[in-house]
């Protein structure tokens, strides 16, 4: 398995840890540690003993991460294309690990124009967009309004892959839960469920069809500016 250490840690310095939480960045170079420095792109782990080897902090009241927070993370690097879930069994959780040159957040800095127009960003991949999307629902769930934050939310695209697209008439978004729902089945169809099982009221669930309407019309354009001046205030 070949790879430049020097080339991996830059890139994961310059694009990949810019968008990941501290947690996170301790995590992936943990994995990343156990992984591609034993000859191997995999890596078994049980979360508590993990856990307890990161990084815990500064003060004398630090501690290690809970295996909860391990695991939430451990589940937030997979939704941002990190690293994927192989197996679970006694001996721990098998992850696939992907390198930092590999990942959607090196190709896109690299092989994006300098002037995108918002029409042709694909808000799914783009960091920046992702959190645009966020901004633009409210840090609440497209479907349900669920609250929402840099954290817990998944982009969801309204019209499945491969007919849909990721641009911002396609894109929102949404709970875990709304996420796995919806699976495959069309927008409103999800709504109507919503509005079944009483998640949403009457007024609710007229709204959010009439967002869904204004959606794919183009009529909710994200914010690129105000995501852009919380990224770099809040990296």
């Amino acid at each position: 398995m070949k790879f430049e250490i020097g080339q991996e840690l830059q890139v994961f310095s310059d694009h990949v840890a810019p968008v990941l939480g501290v947690y996170e960045q301790a995590i992936f170079i943990y994995l990343f540690r156990h992984s591609y420095l034993e000859g191997s792109d995999k890596v078994t782990i049980g979360m508590r003993t993990a856990a307890k080897k990161m990084g815990f902090g500064s003060g004398d009241g630090s501690r290690p991460m809970s295996e909860a927070t391990m695991t939430k993370k451990i589940q937030s690097l997979e939704d941002k294309g990190l690293i994927k879930k192989i197996d679970s069994g006694r001996t721990g959780t098998v992850l696939h690990v992907k390198l930092p040159t590999e990942t959607e957040y090196f190709r896109i800095i690299e092989e994006a124009p300098e002037a995108l127009s918002v029409e042709d960003l694909d808000f799914f991949k783009d960091p920046v967009g992702r959190e645009a999307i966020l901004i633009r629902e409210g840090s609440r769930c497209f479907y349900c309004f669920a609250s929402l934050d840099r954290n817990n939310y998944v982009m969801e695209h309204v019209v499945s892959r491969p007919e849909g697209d990721g641009g911002y008439k396609n894109i929102v978004a949404a709970c875990r839960s709304c996420n796995n729902k919806k699976s495959e089945k069309s927008a409103d169809t999800h709504l109507r469920n919503l509005y079944r099982a009483r998640v949403l009221s009457e007024e609710e669930f007229q709204e959010r069809l009439q967002a869904l309407d204004d959606l794919g019309a183009g009529k909710l354009i994200p914010d690129m500016d105000a995501a852009v001046a919380l990224e770099t205030t809040h990296p």
